[in-house]
């Protein structure tokens, strides 16, 4: 059962105020919660107000927005297209044996500020990024690094739209045997509110000695009582894996290796730029 968005009205009774919630069918049935904000409204009001004597059973459900759709845009981008030679020239090719992705400050000068990239094809990043659609005049999607993951495959890291600011940082892996891009994956962002703050940073490192990159990532989680002079609360700290196959990275997996946390170590990364 779907409904259009709740709608806020004046009761004329009492000074109540009532959500009016319109259910698509081939008949229209109202109802009406109300939000008591004076006294002497009747308790026979506080119940759903059908248009007919019949009082059919409506359900509210919260349905979560879908994954972006798996045949999108960028499914289908040919190796001479416009939007890779956009992304090839705004980006930097970079050969490292371990790359460091962190999520940039934009006050400072960062390896990940990056070249934008034309407005013209926020369209087809729009399914991953709805910040995108959105009419103002912010620059939302940066070229910073590209490399090669293995042949015939090259992966972009692009600053894309974060929690706040556009200083998180993807990579999109393209397939040129394919003609597509696989789905970004997150590798690095940082943000806090009201005493909560997250970081996540991430390496491209080929852990297993194949040649070709493997991911890293590592997010660290915490709040503190902003109330008592920022005392720590809780947090958390994990280390994840995702290795390189012909088919693409392998999903996460967690890792506790003690070797792997002291090497992938975010404060001494930070430290050695």
């Amino acid at each position: 059962m779907f409904f259009s968005a709740p709608q806020l009205k004046r009761d004329p009774l009492g000074g109540a105020l009532r959500w009016c919630i319109t259910r698509v069918g081939s008949k229209v049935r109202h109802l009406y919660p109300l939000i008591l904000l004076g006294i002497g409204v009747p308790p026979p009001l506080l119940a759903q107000v059908p248009d007919s004597v019949s009082r059919p059973q409506v359900i509210l459900r919260v349905v979560t927005p879908p994954p972006p759709p798996a045949d999108t845009a960028l499914n289908h981008i040919a190796p001479g297209s416009a939007l890779l030679a956009e992304m090839t020239r705004q980006s930097r090719r970079v050969a490292s044996d371990t790359l460091f992705v962190y999520s940039p400050d934009l006050s400072h000068f960062s390896d990940y500020l990056g070249l934008p990239i034309d407005t013209t094809f926020y369209s087809l990043f729009q399914a991953f990024y709805p910040e995108l659609g959105l009419e103002r005049p912010e620059l939302e999607l940066w070229a910073t690094d590209r490399l090669t993951i293995a042949p015939g495959r090259i992966g972009y890291l692009l600053r894309v739209p974060g929690m706040y600011d556009p200083t998180a940082i993807d990579l999109w892996v393209y397939d040129a045997r394919r003609e597509r891009f696989a789905a970004p994956i997150r590798m690095a962002e940082e943000w806090g509110d009201a005493g909560y703050s997250t970081e996540l940073v991430g390496w491209l490192v080929d852990l297993n000695g194949d040649g070709h990159p493997d991911l890293v990532t590592r997010r660290y989680r915490s709040r503190a009582d902003i109330q008592n002079g920022g005392k720590l609360l809780w947090e958390s700290d994990s280390l994840w894996v995702q290795i390189w196959s012909d088919s693409g990275f392998t999903l996460r997996r967690l890792a506790s290796d003690s070797t792997l946390r002291a090497r992938f170590d975010p404060v001494k990364w930070r430290n050695a730029r």
